[in-house]
């Protein structure tokens, strides 16, 4: 190759090609070199850098870098929108963007979003051995049911969880739970086991088995943690999780649920980040954005991570408490 020309590869569209089913070529998370063998703003490159920047505008869910010696040619060479720079997923988690949930979910459809949902179990009864109600998870068929139209942009608001989607707490908790442990759904129960009257044997014994399986590219898993992580950290709500002494992730939310009326405030945790034990959901009605509810989390997951050591010896059956 005759580094002196500047040319387009042959590989210059890669990362917007799709295959026959629709799908990019290019699986989310990888990284992209620009400028392979020269410099990103060298003048040369003028006439198409613009393709360039639509398809880093196209395809956020990507890692674009590209290395330069003309730095003085940067803000000269920015597109018009670059703003504070596009948005990926982490950064879109952590700034809670909902026009990033917005296209991501129109370029995802409606048919995949609910499809998503119920594989994470949200709108469905999770398996608690209590009464609990199923809710539902708004698309066309949810706003048939209800005497409503769907409409394409609707899409946009089942995206970051609004129109007619109405999930529990413990919904939330599972699907924090189903994410983090890398995409097994399991019932969430609290019986563990049933024993005879006199205790002398297990009638019954729970052994959890996945209701799915979902198969998450751990590129794109540990995106979505990296975001929640620099929620923890980095977040409105850094400030309460600070002195937990054990790595976390967060994600906050705000439902609307009447346009009079106060939202109510979300909040869901993981911990620990690298290999996670416990997840918190928290609901406050009328309690507005996510981020109050920081310290209840954190007086949550610190109970748990202290108690660990604090905590007396467990009684036996048939032991007398003095």
């Amino acid at each position: 190759m005759n580094t002196d020309e500047i040319v387009k590869t042959d590989n210059f569209h890669a990362p917007v090609l799709k295959n026959k089913k629709g799908d990019y070529r290019m699986k989310p998370g990888q990284t992209v070199y620009l400028g392979f063998s020269t410099d990103f703003l060298i003048r040369e490159a003028d006439p198409w850098r613009g393709e360039c920047w639509d398809m880093i505008r196209e395809r956020r869910d990507l890692n674009f870098i590209f290395l330069t010696k003309r730095i003085e040619r940067f803000m000269e060479c920015l597109p018009g929108d670059w703003g504070d720079g596009y948005d990926n997923v982490t950064e879109a988690i952590k700034d809670s963007c909902n026009v990033f949930f917005y296209e991501t979910g129109l370029r995802m459809g409606i048919e995949k979003i609910d499809t998503y949902a119920a594989l994470f179990g949200l709108g469905q009864k999770t398996g608690l051995e209590l009464y609990e109600e199923a809710g539902e998870v708004a698309g066309p068929e949810v706003s048939a049911k209800h005497g409503q139209t769907w409409y394409e942009g609707d899409t946009m608001y089942a995206a970051i969880g609004q129109g007619n989607t109405k999930v529990t707490p413990i919904q939330l908790a599972n699907y924090i739970a189903t994410l983090v442990n890398g995409g097994s759904h399991y019932p969430t129960h609290l019986l563990k086991t049933v024993k005879s009257s006199d205790f002398s044997q297990v009638v019954e014994e729970y052994r959890p088995e996945a209701r799915d399986e979902i198969n998450l590219d751990p590129a794109n898993l540990e995106a979505v943690k990296y975001g929640m992580g620099m929620v923890a950290s980095e977040g409105s709500a850094a400030g309460y999780f600070k002195d937990l002494g054990v790595k976390i992730g967060v994600k906050t939310g705000t439902a609307q649920v009447a346009r009079n009326s106060e939202a109510n405030a979300l909040l869901v945790a993981f911990a620990p980040y690298d290999n996670p034990e416990i997840a918190v959901s928290l609901v406050v009605e009328k309690g507005g954005s996510g981020s109050p509810l920081a310290s209840i989390a954190a007086d949550i997951l610190r109970y748990y991570f202290s108690a660990e050591e604090s905590r007396e010896e467990t009684l036996t059956e048939n032991t007398l408490i003095r």
